[in-house]
């Protein structure tokens, strides 16, 4: 190997290690505040090694309801599964039959995502104040399957379009309808990336803050919950807030494991690439 490719990958892979540690060190550090007793927590000078405790975890089990987890739960599990009925199909029309403008609605569809979230929560506030939905969490699940909507379409329809229209031409030929060939040929075809979709938008939800924080008082979803310790008096409570965010992370970080194979294919779709 000569000596400038070596200086290369030594360069490469230094560089690399110090993107690690930048990216793993607020990992770490909640971990161990998570396990740290309060003084050393408020110390003035940081405490790297600590012995670990349960006291956060405990704080936790005895001032935390799980109200918060059941809606953000119900939320997620809801706004996903109507993301993904309606944007499913909404894709494959997209991406199957031609018509005026097509081009046009497709970017329409993204640009609802392009917006910062600020831009539309004065309307969302007004609409669920007019429809009697502010602070629920019907309303919360009306507006994340809105958001949810488009993300899923623009994974979908990248999929759609790379999938062969000759086995449903052939479907449509032996007697199948439209929707039969959709069904049992399409769905089928493509469940792997309707799962992977899915997954993407599920993680979005579960850590989405804002428009809970917004729209919500009292039905608040986990993220808003976390932070509420925050805001407690004079004696924010950084600890319980540290376990709570370990515990919130542990649904997507067991999502990317099992699924990420399917997060990778829908991270490719999302980009226009070839799924594998």
């Amino acid at each position: 190997m000569s000596t400038r490719r070596l200086i290369g990958i030594l360069t490469g892979r230094t560089a690399l290690v110090v993107l690690l540690i930048f990216w793993l060190f607020p990992v770490y550090w909640l971990i161990l505040t998570a396990f740290k007793l309060k003084v050393d927590i408020q110390s003035s000078d940081p405490v790297w090694i600590v012995t670990p405790v349960l006291d956060n975890f405990i704080w936790l089990q005895q001032n935390f309801t799980f109200d918060p987890l059941k809606h953000s739960l119900i939320v997620v599990f809801l706004s996903v599964a109507i993301a993904t009925l309606l944007g499913a199909p909404m894709a494959y029309a997209l991406a199957r039959f031609p018509f005026k403008q097509r081009d046009d609605v497709e970017f329409w569809v993204i640009s609802t995502r392009m917006l910062p979230p600020e831009a539309l929560i004065i309307p969302y506030y007004v609409i669920m104040i007019h429809i009697h939905l502010i602070n629920t969490v019907t309303g919360l699940t009306i507006i994340y399957s809105a958001i949810n909507l488009p993300v899923i379409v623009w994974i979908l329809l990248a999929f759609y379009r790379m999938m062969p229209a000759s086995t449903e031409e052939a479907a449509r030929i032996d007697g199948c309808s439209l929707w039969s060939a959709y069904f049992r040929i399409v769905i089928p075809m493509s469940a792997s990336s309707i799962v992977a979709a899915a997954l993407i938008i599920w993680i979005m939800t579960w850590n989405e803050f804002f428009f809970s924080f917004v729209l919500t008082s009292s039905n608040t979803t986990l993220p808003v919950e976390v932070a509420s310790f925050l805001a407690n008096g004079f004696n924010p409570q950084y600890g319980p807030m540290a376990a709570a965010g370990l515990i919130l992370t542990i649904p997507p970080l067991l999502i990317a494991f099992f699924g990420r194979q399917y997060l990778i294919r829908g991270i490719q779709g999302l980009a226009g690439g070839e799924a594998r």
